[in-house]
């Protein structure tokens, strides 16, 4: 498995991402919304940063008008942030944020290497769990960890702000199969507006993969530059996790 060799792919932020402290899994317990995050500080999000890529993207709270702010500035970088909390997809299915990009990449392309990145995106991480495995994954999985010393995630959902239009609603990532990319906006006609989206990650799984999700997740955001070797602005005014309504 060759991927995790390369630079700056998706997987490696994956398996990156079992280095974190890891938070217990987030029960419901009445309480719909399970992550709710207004950008007040960074307090809950953790950054990920990729050894061979030198520029770093740089996230910071922007404050306006008593609103809070993500502001994500990449310039030929990329580095990520991830949400310190775990939860269960099938008890909090819903994904829920609203994002602005000022710009999009003349060279952006999902269908290259070339061309794999995004002035902003957002991640869902599904941890790998021996227990919901089959025999012959939880081989391979088992010698990864030896490998590794943890498990790599099993799979990821990226909810992508592209730079082009695309007719299909799921395109596979040029660096592993492991990371399903699904274009929400596309192109310039909503460059500088406030969009706001709605997802079902459980839906959503099925329809990328074929198949039902891991119940176990993470999210995580990033913008990145790094392949294009150009420049972007991107905003998140909210991001949420909640049950099904």
């Amino acid at each position: 498995m060759n991927f995790y060799a390369q630079k700056r792919i998706i997987l490696s932020l994956l398996i990156s991402l079992c280095l974190l402290t890891i938070c217990p899994l987030q029960a419901i317990s009445g309480n719909k919304t399970v992550i709710s995050e207004d950008f007040a500080n960074l307090s809950r999000w953790n950054p990920q940063e990729f050894e061979d890529i030198e520029n770093k993207t740089r996230y910071s709270v922007v404050k306006r008008g008593g609103d809070n702010y993500l502001k994500a500035k990449s310039n030929s970088s990329a580095s990520a942030l991830v949400h310190s909390r775990e939860f269960n997809v099938y008890e909090s299915p819903v994904l829920k944020w609203k994002w602005k990009v000022e710009n999009i990449y003349e060279k952006g392309n999902a269908r290259s290497k070339q061309g794999d990145d995004y002035p902003m995106r957002i991640y869902v991480i599904f941890v790998f769990n021996p227990s919901e495995s089959g025999f012959v994954q939880g081989l391979k999985y088992r010698a990864l960890k030896g490998i590794y010393g943890e498990y790599p995630p099993h799979s990821s959902l990226n909810y992508i702000w592209t730079s082009r239009k695309y007719e299909e609603k799921v395109l596979t990532n040029q660096f592993t199969s492991k990371a399903k990319m699904l274009p929400l906006q596309m192109g310039d006609r909503e460059v500088g507006k406030w969009k706001v989206e709605k997802r079902h990650i459980v839906r959503d799984y099925r329809l990328a993969f074929g198949e039902d999700p891991p119940s176990r997740a993470k999210i995580a955001i990033m913008n990145d530059s790094d392949n294009t070797g150009e420049s972007s602005v991107s905003y998140l005014d909210f991001i949420k996790v909640q049950s099904d309504e």
